[in-house]
């Protein structure tokens, strides 16, 4: 039986992370989907919110029913906030936030870095590399049980 976690995620009659709440910000649309099909191949990921702008993804969170979220998928360049401003809203929020920008703009890297990013993937998405990074998550939330 699978139970929902205050500290995050899902977890297992074990007491093992087994489920992300991920939430994705995406400017542009083709990739936002993209990122939603991987992530839904991969498993283990619950998807809490798709948004194509950072505006409306911190609206939903200022919101009495925003859902709770282990990680979130950002894009640096967004009309409105750009994505390393909106890090900085999440981790303010609640520090065991995870982040990942998923852009096509390397040249930002070192900024969200010093935000604490947990990665910084660069399009195209690379699925071994997505992979790799969401069983770092999940072995990072399991050390916190």
């Amino acid at each position: 039986m699978l139970k929902a976690d205050s500290e995050g995620g899902t977890l297992n009659e074990a007491g093992i992370f087994t489920m992300l709440r991920v939430m994705l910000i995406q400017g542009e649309e083709l990739v936002l989907e993209e990122l939603a099909a991987l992530l839904h191949k991969i498993g283990g990921i619950e998807i809490v919110g798709q948004y194509g702008n950072a505006l409306r993804a911190l609206e939903t969170m200022e919101s009495p029913a925003a859902p709770a979220i282990d990680l979130v998928f950002l894009d640096i360049m967004m009309p409105g906030i750009d994505g390393l401003s909106a890090a900085r809203y999440f981790k303010k929020r609640d520090e065991r936030i995870e982040i990942v920008f998923v852009t096509a703009y390397p040249q930002f890297s070192i900024d969200a870095f010093e935000l604490q990013a947990l990665d910084y993937l660069l399009r195209p998405i690379n699925r071994e590399r997505l992979e790799k990074m969401l069983e770092r998550v999940k072995y990072k939330w399991n050390k916190r049980q």
